[in-house]
């Protein structure tokens, strides 16, 4: 009896250590799991981490995908303010839209007004007063807006405060005329339809050491002749003059040209409004010049006097006669447009002087470059 109940008393005390064990390896079971520290709360606190680093990381993505979006809808693809792209030779654009051709720098106007164009980066944003324009060292032009191609169009001048009926008797361009002549009016249409307008030199060209120049204070380049004939404008005069002014392609991203007929006209259509219908009043600058351009008898500088600028354009009144393509039906000779320094009775900035012979060199006739931009 002794030895079973010795027995029985070691397993009771064995079985009671081994409560006692596990009730303690439970305890710190529960306190590993359930604690502050406990594995549930490190395994709630990892997957709150978690979940913070992926919203942070999808943050940090969105972010990265609407960079990407503003740069894909910068000014760089935006057709109506495209940055300048020298490799392609696409126009910079000012703040109402008009391009700026690629070696030229805005110097100052607003689209209303006559914005003012150089060729020198020096004058950048200098202005376009008279005052300031005496500074300015690069060659100037003045945009000329053609929003509607129906209306790019040549309209009849006037005389003596009534319109003039001279559009039956020249044409544009002149269909016996030089093939170059005719390639050259078809990509200057083609470039207004495109940009929605074109340059014209701010001034009469201006004779510089023999190099043309649209700047204030140069002597205007006068006595000179349209060219060799109507079917040959050769190596001198005005047509050749204006189409060497913009030769390097590399650097200017434009055609220089003897201003056109139709040109002229856009440009007393951007002055005047009414020109387009033929009901200008008897003081428009392009009925009545007087007072806005020079006919004292006495050939004067370019720009040379502030009175005569009219939407930051001079002397489309007075100093000079100025050759343009258009041609006389008849045997292709050619028109001048505008008053000159001898002319009396005044002749206002629309009239057209028909039948020049293209070689005909006088002292009250020059020229005027105008702009487009290269397609």
């Amino acid at each position: 009896m002794r030895n079973i109940k010795g027995k029985r008393g070691i397993t009771l005390i064995a079985l009671a250590m081994t409560i006692v064990v596990i009730l303690i390896l439970a305890g710190v079971t529960i306190d590993v799991v359930f604690s502050d520290d406990g594995i549930i709360n490190k395994a709630k606190e990892a997957a709150n981490a978690m979940n913070n680093a992926a919203a942070n990381d999808q943050a940090e993505l969105n972010d990265l995908l609407e960079e990407l979006n503003e740069i894909m809808n910068s000014e760089w693809n935006n057709e109506e303010n495209i940055t300048e792209k020298p490799e392609t030779g696409d126009p910079n654009y000012t703040e109402d839209g008009v391009p700026i051709p690629q070696g030229f720098y805005y110097v100052g106007g607003k689209k209303e007004e006559g914005i003012v164009i150089s060729d020198e980066k020096e004058d950048e944003n200098k202005g376009t007063s008279h005052e300031v324009a005496k500074s300015l060292k690069g060659n100037q032009f003045v945009w000329i807006p053609v929003e509607n191609m129906n209306e790019f169009i040549r309209y009849e001048g006037y005389m003596n405060g009534i319109l003039e009926n001279g559009l039956n008797k020249i044409t544009e361009p002149y269909p016996n005329g030089p093939a170059e002549e005719k390639e050259e009016f078809n990509n200057m249409i083609l470039s207004v339809e495109k940009y929605k307008g074109f340059y014209i030199g701010r001034y009469e060209a201006g004779n510089l050491n023999g190099a043309v120049t649209s700047k204030q204070g140069i002597k205007v380049w006068n006595n000179i002749k349209w060219g060799e004939s109507a079917t040959y404008v050769g190596t001198e005069g005005a047509v050749t003059k204006s189409r060497e002014m913009y030769t390097d392609k590399q650097k200017y991203k434009v055609t220089s040209t003897l201003i056109y007929g139709v040109q002229w006209d856009a440009a007393l259509v951007f002055i005047d409004p009414s020109y387009k219908t033929g009901t200008c009043t008897s003081t428009s600058y392009i009925v009545n010049s007087t007072g806005k351009g020079n006919y004292s008898g006495n050939l004067q500088n370019t720009g040379n006097d502030a009175s005569y600028s009219i939407k930051n354009i001079y002397d489309m009144a007075g100093n000079v006669n100025e050759w343009t393509m258009e041609a006389y039906i008849t045997n292709g000779d050619k028109t001048t447009r505008g008053g000159a320094y001898s002319n009396t009775p005044l002749i206002p900035a629309s009239f057209r002087m028909m039948g020049y012979t293209p070689s005909s060199k006088t002292e009250a006739t020059g020229f005027r470059v105008a702009l487009y931009i290269d397609l």
